[in-house]
């Protein structure tokens, strides 16, 4: 469908069932019935419609949801600009290791959409909303799948983890405040037990980091803080403070790390030093 040097200037698909199997270089990719992405699509923009799953990646300037459509990512990457444009719009990837690189947002001023993670690790690589107004509803992480975070300044009412779902923090996030929580959607139960957070590695003894604002609720800190996942070398603690969720980064001492990885206090020293 097209070529790289000359796109087709449009595809509409109001069929439904249809399968796009071949590679498309397409100026507007308009989704109106339902269909599959099964080929490389490499987009101006797109408007989706309809139920849409892709496998074959995405690249675009903008991918629109329409009010109450879902665009499944089964497989394959998406490098594009994403819009939510209602409560009822929704990404959902299913793909095992998916990257989503663009800002995901809401379409205007009402907080909109929800993001969900039902494959094994969905990564990131920008914003989930923003603080102009264009929040995203719902961050939704499955048992024991992961959801990776690698910027900070993200926008969303709710947190929503299953037991067993993972949250991980990149080392590439190193200050400013990685979630910032609208309204009261966000509570303790959002965070259950065995839901796990995982900080980012170059986070050592002695630093902090803030991970939630927006909720001043105490609770929501002892959930946060019974996921978060100490290391061999460090522990980490949240406490809240006027609706700052704070992590802090306490080095264990030479001793509880021989005990822990059953070594000499001495290969314990040389862990902490290295």
């Amino acid at each position: 469908l097209g070529a790289s040097a000359k796109k087709l200037k449009e595809v509409q698909v109001d069929a439904a069932s249809a399968v796009l199997s071949g590679t498309g270089y397409i100026t507007l990719l308009d989704v109106n019935a339902t269909v599959t992405l099964s080929g490389a699509m490499n987009l101006g923009t797109a408007t989706i419609d309809a139920a849409t799953t892709s496998s074959g990646g995405i690249t675009a300037t903008t991918v629109t949801m329409g009010a109450g459509d879902v665009l499944t990512v089964s497989d394959g990457n998406v490098t594009s600009a994403l819009v939510l444009t209602n409560a009822t719009s929704a990404l959902t990837i299913s793909g095992s290791d998916v990257t989503i690189t663009g800002d995901i947002n809401a379409a205007g001023s009402t907080d909109a959409g929800v993001v969900t993670v039902s494959g094994a690790k969905a990564t990131f690589a920008g914003n989930l909303g923003a603080a102009s107004g264009t929040n995203i509803l719902t961050l939704a992480v499955a048992a024991s799948k992961r959801a990776v975070i690698t910027e900070t300044a993200n926008f969303v009412d709710q947190i929503d983890m299953a037991a067993l779902g993972e949250l991980e923090i990149s080392k590439a996030v190193t200050s400013g405040t990685v979630f910032t929580f609208a309204g009261t959607t966000m509570e303790a139960a959002d965070v259950p037990s065995g839901a796990k957070i995982y900080m980012p590695v170059n986070l050592v003894g002695g630093e902090t980091l803030t991970l939630a604002a927006g909720r001043n609720v105490d609770a929501l800190a002892t959930a946060f803080d019974a996921a978060v996942q100490d290391t061999a070398l460090i522990d980490y603690t949240v406490a809240n403070a006027s609706g700052t969720h704070t992590v802090t980064a306490t080095s264990k001492t030479t001793a509880t790390i021989a005990t822990e990885l059953s070594t000499t206090k001495n290969d314990a020293l040389a862990l902490s030093k290295a």
